[in-house]
Order: structure tokens, then C-alpha cells, then sequence
């Protein structure tokens, strides 16, 4: 048995009285300690908040990948340009080297072939 305070004009009551004997009024029931509903709640508000990182963990490592797959695309695209203008430069070079060798000016085509080889 425990004594409580009652809720209409503060005399102490025993827990185990039906009435209280200064004002008549009735007891309120125990409340609970558990709220169910509001556990309920919270671990929804938990479990929401868990599914909602993730989703959005992996929208970014999605956003990365698809980053990183544009970043190789390009890559590709500039070595492909530079094998490019290599291949043209070199072309152009080899028939310099030819037009100088049909002038016979060997020396100059030396010259520019050495640079070509250094390359």
C-alpha cells in the first residue's frame, strides 16, 4: 500500500482507498509506464528515418559511379583526340621528311626525322 497525492484537492490518499475521504473524489487510475503507442511511433519514426539514409546512401554512390563513368568517358575521348593529332602530326612530319629527301636536302631531313624519333 502507497499513499498518493489526490488530483482534486491534494489530501494524501492510500492507493487501495476507493474514494478520497477529505474531497469523495475518485481515484485516478494508474498510468502505465510503458506508452505503447508512443514506442510505437518512435520506432517507426526510427526505422523511416534508417530506410531514408540508406535510399540516400545509395543515390549517392549511384551519383558517384555515373561521375566517375563520365570522367573515364572523357578520359577516352582526350587520349583518342591526342592519338589523333600524334598520328597527324607524324604523317605531316613523314611527308616534310619526304619532299625534303626528294630535294636532296638530307641534312634538314635528318634533322627533322631526329625530332620525330625523339618524340
Amino acid at each position: 500500500m502507497a499513499i498518493i497525492t489526490c488530483h482534486e484537492c491534494g489530501a494524501t490518499v492510500s492507493t487501495e482507498a476507493k474514494a478520497c475521504p477529505k474531497c469523495g473524489a475518485a481515484p485516478k487510475p494508474p498510468r502505465s509506464q510503458w506508452n505503447i503507442p508512443g514506442i510505437v511511433v518512435l520506432l517507426l519514426a526510427i526505422a523511416g528515418l534508417v530506410l531514408f539514409a540508406k535510399h540516400a546512401e545509395q543515390a549517392n554512390v549511384e551519383e558517384q559511379q555515373e561521375r566517375t563513368r563520365q570522367a573515364i568517358a572523357k578520359a577516352d575521348a582526350d587520349r583518342a583526340k591526342r592519338r589523333a593529332d600524334f598520328n597527324a602530326n607524324k604523317t605531316q612530319i613523314l611527308v616534310n621528311a619526304d619532299a625534303l629527301l626528294q630535294a636532296n636536302d638530307f641534312e634538314k631531313a635528318r634533322t627533322l626525322l631526329a625530332g620525330y624519333a625523339a618524340a
